[in-house]
């Protein structure tokens, strides 16, 4: 079935699923036509067969890459909505105009993140025809940082909001057990050196602190070209189990003495444990038979709280 809608568009094209809700092909009322579907049968676009009104299934406002291939520009849809890994993207929307004379309009973008003020915004000056007026529009993001946005399109002469759309900011290789950068930072006592720390520290931005940290992690992979991080996945997921295993009431795992030990080391491969006796106070004897290494830890106060005897030194001699 036909469509002004479709109007410019090939007969078949990608587009992602708006949401998990399908109309019934069954149970469709004899006023609402079917203009589109997927190959699978699924309804994605209707009309009703005597008032100008339809509906479609899919996201005429996503957010999209563009690429370069062959000479030609194309359109890919950012499926998973995370713009982390991309310096920008580019957001496809229409604005519907139903006048004979071509309109001036003034419209404007604005980002914002959670509570916070507009991250970015921006002006965009339309000549508006009439029916469907397809804009694509490119958006930096170089002030974006880790966290959940909001983009409106909005129509300046009225404030109406004529397209929005929700998206994240993660660096792809980010692990997911990292949720705030400053925490994450603090955990990188045991890898990184105090003047890196203070380096990272001292970005102006949250965004230029959250480059620095991800260039950090860069240096160290021995394998920069690999898609994942692995030596940034297994610290973090050290630091995971280590909060996991270690934490007080005070004191979160990665602080504690046996945490420290663990993030740096890892799993290891004997713990001998010696209980609370009349004689003796708690302890713990790690071995880390590949690398040599052995830890005493003893519970000084009987209430968990196990201290490590001999200190861990890094290679400034500055205990750890």
């Amino acid at each position: 079935m036909s469509s002004k809608l479709f109007n410019g568009i090939p007969e078949y094209f990608e587009a992602g699923l708006y949401h998990s809700w399908i109309a019934d092909q069954t149970s469709l009322p004899d006023s609402l036509l079917i203009t589109a579907s997927s190959d699978e049968g699924r309804i994605m676009g209707i009309r009703h067969w005597l008032y100008d009104i339809e509906a479609i299934q899919f996201h005429p406002e996503s957010i999209l890459s563009m690429e370069n291939e062959s000479g030609k520009k194309s359109i890919t849809p950012l499926v998973n909505n995370n713009i982390g890994n991309i310096d920008k993207f580019h957001v496809f929307f229409e604005i519907y105009y139903n006048k004979d004379n071509p309109y001036p309009a003034e419209f404007q973008y604005k980002i914002s993140k959670d509570k916070e003020k507009n991250i970015e915004e921006g002006d965009l000056s339309y000549i508006l025809q009439d029916g469907e007026n397809k804009k694509v529009e490119k958006i930096s993001t170089v002030n974006l940082t880790m966290g959940d946005y909001k983009l409106d399109i909005i129509y300046k002469k009225t404030g109406d909001i004529v397209a929005t759309k929700n998206f994240y900011f993660r660096w792809g290789n980010l692990p997911i057990t990292i949720t705030n950068l400053d925490t994450a930072i603090a955990q990188m006592v045991y890898i990184a050196s105090e003047s890196e720390m203070d380096y990272i520290k001292a970005g102006k931005t949250l965004a230029e602190k959250e480059r620095r940290f991800i260039n950090f992690w860069r240096i160290q992979d021995p394998n920069p070209s690999a898609p994942k991080n692995k030596i940034m996945i297994s610290y973090y997921n050290r630091v995971k189990i280590a909060n996991q295993r270690f934490s007080q009431y005070y004191k979160p795992g990665w602080k504690t003495d046996m945490g420290m030990v663990y993030v740096i080391y890892g799993e290891p491969g004997n713990i001998d444990r010696h209980p609370f006796t009349e004689n003796e106070k708690p302890y713990e004897i790690w071995d880390y038979y590949d690398i040599q290494k052995r830890f005493i830890f003893v519970d000084e106060t009987g209430f968990g709280d196990y201290r490590l005897i001999t200190p861990i030194w890094d290679k400034k001699a500055t205990r750890l």
